[in-house]
């Protein structure tokens, strides 16, 4: 065999072992795709997650037994859409909306659906719960334009937002950025808060799709094979199950270092606030969806008792929640959310949309809160009752 006849062999045998490499990465792409499916659109929470919750007793006033959080096929906590004529609401907040700790059908969305669907002969109500630990209206100004169009079939939102902006603006200190969302890989953060699951950008990949698709997915295989899965908890459950986090959080608050009771200049916060307002308005207005702006109830007051002063846990300088930190004063904090829905008031006048002030329609009290902001079951009893009585005028007959 001569020289130039080996090479070409040698040629030969490498195309065919290339050739080999790149048909066993494709029959690999395609099992695996098939095995584990990438989402296929973007998710508040894990579709299709069932979680179920024993708060500790006494933890949370008003809050008992056992919870049960079922998400949907949507990523939404609730029942799958209906597919026939209905009226479909989706409820978007932070975690006062989620209710995390409230058993499915103790959740306000669900108490809601359920009271209008007793008052409305047709056509039916279904609520989607895409209420979010955490998020501020720096998230919803993504989910709701994001959540409209996946869904697609979606009749009106319902936003309950400002808590998270007030404490996240308190939180930061002289650091705050009220032009936070505009900066450079802003949106990725964000969109990594505002969902679980995001849709795959395959521009922001170095590593081609095949290799990357199927050195990920072999790993996730063999993890399956060798006993290692994917904890069920989704990324922004950070509270333990029984709510003992809760003690804690509130012992840090007791202990602070210091108290602060005057706010800062929440002058640009507030102007975020409503641009991020703006944001979520226009977004639903470009789809033809209605929307309604809630404020938002808080414990908060001059008034509360020690006994009430100590289930609050919130208001730290430098983080939420934290041990060794500065915190604002109850009366402070009151004084701040009372700003923030002021604003949002004001925005909903401005633009003509539908506002309800629940703030002002529910009392400062255990019978409603088991902590700062969240609602207990009789609160959440309460809240969907305000709602219901406001809607019925907006709703089709």
């Amino acid at each position: 065999m001569n020289e130039r006849t080996e090479k070409k062999e040698k040629r030969a045998r490498a195309l065919l072992v290339l050739g080999g490499c790149l048909f066993a990465l494709a029959v690999a792409e395609v099992t695996l795709r098939l095995a584990f499916p990438l989402p296929s659109g973007n998710f508040i929470h894990r579709p299709n997650l069932v979680r179920t919750f024993h708060p500790s007793p006494g933890v949370m006033p008003g809050v008992e037994g056992e919870s049960e959080f079922r998400v949907n096929s949507l990523g939404i906590r609730g029942s799958e859409i209906p597919k026939g004529k209905a009226h479909r609401i989706l409820a978007i907040g932070g975690s006062t909306t989620e209710c995390l700790y409230l058993d499915q059908t103790e959740a306000w969305p669900a108490l809601l659906e359920k009271r209008l669907n007793a008052s409305v002969s047709t056509p039916e109500v279904w609520i989607g719960n895409a209420g979010k630990t955490g998020v501020s209206t720096r998230e919803h100004r993504l989910q709701i334009p994001i959540l409209l169009d996946d869904i697609k079939r979606i009749d009106r939102v319902i936003l309950l937002a400002g808590v998270n902006d007030l404490l996240l603006r308190l939180a930061v200190d002289d650091r705050y950025d009220p032009d936070f969302v505009v900066k450079p890989g802003s949106r990725e953060f964000l969109m990594s808060r505002a969902f679980d699951m995001v849709r795959p950008a395959t521009d922001v990949h170095r590593v081609p799709f095949f290799p990357r698709r199927f050195i990920g997915l072999s790993l996730q295989l063999f993890g399956s094979l060798l006993g290692y899965q994917e904890k069920e908890t989704p990324t922004h459950l950070v509270e333990d199950e029984a709510g003992r986090l809760y003690i804690e959080r509130r012992r840090f608050r007791k202990n602070r270092m210091g108290t602060r009771d005057t706010l800062p200049d929440l002058s640009t916060g507030l102007r975020e606030f409503g641009k991020n307002l703006t944001d979520c308005i226009q977004a639903a207005k470009d789809r033809k969806v209605d929307i309604v702006l809630v404020s938002q109830p808080v414990l908060w007051s001059d008034t509360l008792t020690p006994d009430q002063e100590d289930l609050l846990w919130t208001g730290g300088v430098g983080s939420i929640s934290g041990e060794n930190l500065e915190y604002y004063s109850t009366s402070a904090l009151a004084a701040g959310m009372q700003k923030y829905n002021d604003r949002m008031k004001e925005l909903a006048t401005k633009e003509s949309i539908p506002f309800y002030d629940l703030a002002e329609h529910l009392p400062k009290d255990t019978t409603v809160f088991y902590d700062d902001c969240h609602f207990n079951e009789q609160g959440a009893e309460r809240v969907a009752d305000q709602l219901t009585e406001f809607l019925l005028a907006e709703l089709p007959n």
